[in-house]
């Protein structure tokens, strides 16, 4: 019992340590407004259940459910960087036995502790901070990021941190509980269902080791089937999502989500560059560097997928290959790399340095708390930067005014509007749904609402926004302050702070 305590204790502690470190940012940032939204609707956050994003196929629902659940239960929306946190205490602490296990890090309290100090450090806000500055914006996840803009962790809870189970699966794997391994892959990707293509090359990999290592494919189709079976319903749903409604639909959705709104994430020339081959000489290295181990197969097999994948997908400039997102796996192999390198230098220094160990708990101590201050100071930071933001006092009044029925027509960067405010929106950039019916619904909505916002005092606006709030349902319009010439008589405004305006819609009296 008392071990248990102890051990309860030091994972707290090291959780609550790792995200201080690391640093997330304020509820709701980026990818949350996309990901919590059909949670929160369904858990009767402000009316957003009327909102028509809410109303689309959901392609995380699993997440969601987790999210109207824990929002349910706690009626804060705190719980979630405590959710968060647990993950990173979870990821942290298997990184750290991943290393144990080829390195010995846990042979003594001083090893373990320098050991741990320098994983927090490659993956600490202030180290990408510092990366950024030096280097530019493409080095700043450069240790701990994968291509494309993709990571396991960063500053947000979203499903893609669930990727996290990948780490601990291949912990588990060197361990030699292949069974656990192989069930927690299919769990990280039915929260998150483009983690498919990772869970099926890791899958492939131990696979690969358990036959060479027992020369029997008994247990390796045991395990195999094991995933299998757990995978099928995530699978039958991302079909089902992805499955075509035309040639002509799809074609129109993949290229809309492809060249215009996440082209950052799916067209190689826009994320290969220097950072990435750096990243690719990591994971080449670590698999040199433990190429008589487990590990070896773990690194090569998805990374050779990945530089297959991603050159067919370069060759074709197949649009569907693209949103596969075949780089995907480089979101584990990166930080796994990276953390092997790091541990194999250290380890091969240790006996120098060893016998100035009684220096290390200072040193630690200090270079923690140091990179504890500036992840808060960047969590604090950011909270500053949304408060000052000129869409703030807008959204504070429609968050205390909108009554159920109502919905905004917003500027397309209002990323932020729908889980601010609890009211339903039209549409922005950020939040997209993923069947290809609906994504070109979408796409449609974005071109409609930004003429209003490109020419409000083109030719014809009034006419095109009277049909656009009718066609979407629309009741209020929020106006950026060159826009408020829009000369349509027929809109009542209610709020003007100088920057932004509030105007109701009435339609009937145009």
């Amino acid at each position: 019992m008392r071990k248990l305590l102890k051990q309860s204790v030091v994972f707290i502690l090291g959780a609550v340590l790792f995200t201080l470190v690391y640093g997330q940012s304020p509820l709701y940032s980026s990818n949350q407004n996309q990901y919590f939204l059909h949670g929160l609707a369904h858990a009767g956050y402000g009316s957003l259940e009327s909102d028509w994003i809410v109303n689309t196929l959901d392609p995380v629902p699993a997440f969601s459910f987790m999210v109207a659940g824990l929002y349910r239960i706690f009626q804060a929306d705190g719980i979630f960087y405590w959710v968060y946190a647990g993950l990173m205490g979870v990821y942290f602490f298997s990184l750290l036995g991943i290393l144990d296990h080829f390195f010995k890090i846990k042979s003594s309290k001083t090893k373990l502790l320098v050991f741990s100090g320098l994983v927090l450090l490659l993956h600490s806000a202030a180290l990408r901070e510092l990366l950024g500055s030096l280097f530019g914006d493409d080095w700043t996840y450069a240790l701990e990021g994968g291509f494309a803009g993709q990571r396991l962790l960063g500053p947000v809870f979203q499903p893609s941190v669930f990727g996290i189970l990948l780490v601990v699966s291949i912990y588990m794997f060197l361990q030699g509980k292949a069974i656990w391994a192989a069930v927690l892959l299919p769990l990280a990707a039915t929260i998150h269902p483009t983690y498919l293509l990772s869970a099926a090359l890791l899958t492939a990999a131990y696979l690969l080791v358990i036959y060479f290592e027992d020369g029997s494919p008994r247990r390796a189709i045991l395990t195999g089937a094991v995933s299998l079976v757990l995978v099928l319903p995530i699978l039958v749903y991302a079909l089902s999502l992805f499955s075509p409604s035309s040639p002509e639909v799809i074609r129109k959705a993949q290229e809309a989500l492809v060249t215009f709104r996440i082209p950052h994430h799916s067209l190689i020339e826009r994320w290969f560059n220097l950072s990435v081959v750096f990243r690719l000489g990591l994971i080449a290295a670590a698999a040199y560097r433990l190429r008589e181990t487990r590990l070896f197969w773990v690194l090569v097999l998805p990374g050779a997928a990945v530089i297959l994948l991603t050159g067919i997908q370069a060759l074709t400039g197949s649009y569907a290959l693209a949103l596969l997102f075949p780089w995907r796996p480089s979101v584990f192999l990166v930080p796994l790399a990276s953390c092997c390198l790091l541990a194999a230098g250290l380890d091969r220094l240790w006996p120098k340095i060893q016998s100035r160990g009684h220096l290390a708990v200072p040193a630690v101590v200090l270079l923690a708390a140091g990179l504890a201050a500036a992840g808060m100071i960047q969590f604090l930071a950011e909270v500053d930067i949304k408060r000052s933001a000129p869409e703030y006092p807008v959204m504070v009044y429609i968050r205390d005014h909108n009554r159920p029925g109502e919905t905004y027509m917003v500027p397309l960067g209002f990323q932020d509007f729908r889980l601010f405010t609890g009211a339903p929106a039209t549409i922005d950039f950020k939040a997209i749904p993923y069947r290809d019916s609906e994504v070109v619904e979408w796409f449609s909505r974005v071109n409609n609402i930004s003429r209003i916002y490109r020419q409000p005092s083109g030719g014809g606006i009034c006419e095109h926004l009277w049909r656009t709030a009718r066609q979407f349902k629309a009741t209020h319009i929020v106006l950026p302050k060159d826009a408020f010439s829009l000369p349509c008589k027929w809109l009542e405004e209610v709020y003007n702070d100088g920057e932004y305006a509030v105007r109701i819609l009435h339609p009937d009296q145009r």
